[in-house]
């Protein structure tokens, strides 16, 4: 699953740019998902993804865009 690979790779980057921001607007006890939702590969999440993970990610949405 490429979101899997990709978000999880990145996680650390993520959570470190946008986790304070998360656990004020949801709470302390909220975590950010490890795969990366709600953000569907053009959103502040995928901000943090290294271009050739950003371009996997995309491709695979794309995929599933085109299946649905």
């Amino acid at each position: 699953m490429i979101r899997g690979r990709t978000f999880k790779r990145n996680f650390d980057m993520v959570e470190e740019k946008y986790g304070e921001e998360h656990r004020k607007a949801f709470g302390e006890d909220k975590q950010l998902s490890k795969f990366g939702y709600p953000d569907l590969g053009n959103n502040i999440y995928s901000d943090c993804l290294p271009y050739n993970d950003w371009v996997q990610l995309n491709n695979g949405q794309r995929c599933h865009e085109n299946l649905v």
